[in-house]
């Protein structure tokens, strides 16, 4: 039989032996080290001066003075002296200075590894909170594949909550990437954490990308923004200068706006229609959009008497575009269009509109 027990290396009192009382104080000695056991350091080097009666320390590697190749055992003050114990896999003991639980590998006091599911918060390098329940402080974040694809998922409650991604400097937020209070996709940015700028918008029903402040292509003003795109169409009036017109359905025009300037497409307007109309009026088709510019272009008629070639002309603040002759710009009369036989056919004219 040995003289110690397995695993806490308690020594047996044996068969007639002397001085019972040694062997029976060495063993609650020991039991007093490692029943809740508790230190005042982990790691710990150089033994304290003046150590109190009872104060233990699990020593690192490198140990000085008194524990000099005493390295990864623990160390204890007792009776005037110190006492020394090599621990085995798996003792615990509490570390004071860390408030931490450490584990006896082998080789290291290690932390205990924690509960992988179902935590209240984790706190890495840092400290997590009710609202920051998974808080990290670190250069870099990394999270990678398995294999295969990697999807990081942020998933709100209902359409007016947001999902998204905040960026801040020094605590105060710049700019904010993702579905908030809405399901489109948007950003925006901040020059003071307070007011916040919409600077695009992906819209989720067509996906339709609308710039909030503007596509800036070059230099810092007004000038040099691109505020708009815009695809439509819209349905025309032949009109005269008294103020009345003759809708042109079923014909439809479409346009493209890109910034101040709009490009038409006419494609043939059939059989213009000219009743109730002023014969001796120029005659003129309605435009979508108010002119800020003078523009011109080429225009086709077909089925009149008068000669050609003709261009469009859209003066400055008007809605509406005359027909003109090229020669001496002249303005097309209604009483020089056969009603219900003249076509206009084709055409493009791009209008400043800003």
């Amino acid at each position: 039989m040995s003289d110690t027990s397995p695993n806490l290396s308690l020594p047996y009192l044996q068969p007639a032996q002397a001085q019972k009382h040694v062997t029976h104080n060495a063993a609650l000695q020991r039991l007093d080290l490692l029943v809740q056991a508790a230190v005042e350091e982990v790691g710990a080097l150089v033994p304290p001066a003046l150590p109190a009666d009872g104060a233990a320390y699990a020593l690192g590697q490198g140990t000085q003075n008194a524990w000099a190749g005493k390295d990864g055992m623990l160390a204890a003050w007792s009776d005037g002296a110190w006492l020394f114990l090599a621990p085995r896999p798996g003792w615990r003991i509490w570390d004071k200075a860390k408030a931490e639980l450490r584990i006896w590998s082998g080789s290291a006091w290690l932390l205990p590894p924690p509960a992988a599911d179902n935590l209240d918060h984790l706190g890495i390098n840092t400290t997590a909170d009710a609202s920051n329940r998974l808080a990290v402080s670190a250069p870099a974040s990394l999270f990678s594949h398995e294999g295969s694809d990697h999807r990081m998922v942020l998933n709100k409650a209902a359409s007016a909550d947001t999902a998204s991604l905040l960026f801040q400097s020094d605590w105060s937020g710049r700019a904010e990437i993702g579905l908030a209070g809405a399901d489109d996709l948007s950003v925006k940015v901040s020059a003071d954490g307070s007011g916040w700028t919409t600077a695009l918008t992906l819209r989720g029903s067509d996906g339709a990308l609308l710039p909030g402040a503007g596509l800036q292509l070059g230099g810092g003003d007004a000038a040099h923004r691109l505020s708009l795109y815009e695809q439509g169409s819209y349905s025309p009036a032949l009109i005269d200068m008294s103020g009345n017109s003759v809708p042109l359905a079923p014909a439809s025009v479409s346009y493209v706006r890109v910034g101040a300037l709009a490009v038409l497409f006419f494609g043939t307007l059939a059989g213009l229609d000219t009743s109730g109309l002023v014969a001796g009026d120029a005659v003129a088709v309605t435009l979508p959009f108010a002119a800020a510019a003078e523009a011109y272009a080429a225009v086709e008629l077909q089925g009149l008497s008068a000669a050609g070639p003709f261009l469009w002309h859209a003066a400055t603040g008007q809605s509406h575009a005359r027909i003109r002759r090229l020669d001496n710009h002249a303005a097309l009369t209604v009483s020089e269009i056969a009603s219900g036989v003249t076509d206009l056919v084709g055409g493009t004219l791009t209008v400043r509109t800003g």
